[in-house]
C-alpha cells in the first residue's frame, strides 16, 4: 500500500488552514467586544492565548525544516528504527485531534505569553497562517523524500515531516474547536 504524496495532500492542508482562519476571523467579528480575552476559568486559556500558543507552535518548526534542508539537522539515534518515529508520529498526530476528551498540558517552550491588550492576537494569527501556508508548500520536496524531523519540544520524538504537518494541521483544528467552545461559554454566561 503506497502512501499519498504530500505533493496530493498540500491542497487539503491549504484548505483546512484557510477554513480555520476563516471561521476564526467570523467568530471573531461576531463576537461580543473583550471575549477574546476572557478564561473560561483560571487555569484555561483564553482564545487570545489560544492563537499565541498556535503561532508558538507552527513558528517553531520553521529552523527545524530550515536544518533539514540543508541536511544539518541532527537526528537522535531513534531514526535508525524507522518504524519507530512513524509510531511516534501517529501516537502524536491522536493525541491532537480535534475530537479530544480531556485537555493536555503543553511543553513551555509553547505557553502562550500574549496578554491582555497587547497587540492584535487575530491579525498576527491570520499572518501566521500565510507564512505557514508558504512553509507547507515549500516543504513538499523533503516530505518526498520521506524527510524526518523531531519534535521542537523533544529532540527523541521523531517523525516524518509529513506528519509533522497533518500534526500542525490537525492541532490547529482542535484549538479552533476550543475557541468555540470558550465562545459559546462566555455567551451562556453573560
Amino acid at each position: 500500500m503506497t502512501a499519498t504524496p504530500p505533493s496530493l495532500l498540500l491542497p487539503s492542508w491549504l484548505e483546512r488552514i484557510d477554513r480555520v482562519t476563516a471561521t476564526l476571523k467570523e467568530k471573531w467579528a461576531s463576537a461580543p467586544d473583550g471575549w477574546w480575552w476572557l478564561r473560561p476559568a483560571p487555569d484555561q486559556w483564553s482564545a487570545a492565548e489560544v492563537l499565541d500558543h498556535l503561532i508558538r507552535i507552527n513558528r517553531s518548526y520553521y529552523p527545524l525544516v530550515e536544518e533539514a534542508t540543508r541536511g544539518n539537522l541532527p537526528l537522535h539515534p531513534i531514526t535508525r528504527l524507522p518504524f519507530l518515529a512513524k509510531w511516534l508520529g501517529q501516537f502524536i498526530l491522536k493525541s491532537v485531534s480535534p475530537d479530544r476528551q480531556r485537555r493536555m498540558k503543553t511543553f513551555p517552550v509553547w505557553e502562550p505569553v500574549v496578554a491582555e491588550g497587547q497587540g492584535d492576537p487575530l491579525a498576527e494569527f491570520v499572518r501566521q497562517q500565510e507564512v505557514l501556508k508558504a512553509a507547507l508548500t515549500s516543504w513538499v520536496p523533503l516530505m518526498e523524500k520521506d524527510t524526518l524531523i523531531f519534535s521542537p519540544a523533544n529532540k527523541a520524538i521523531t517523525y516524518p515531516l509529513r506528519t509533522a504537518a497533518e500534526i500542525i494541521v490537525t492541532h490547529e483544528e482542535r484549538h479552533l474547536a476550543q475557541c468555540l467552545e470558550i465562545l459559546e461559554r462566555c455567551r451562556e454566561e453573560n
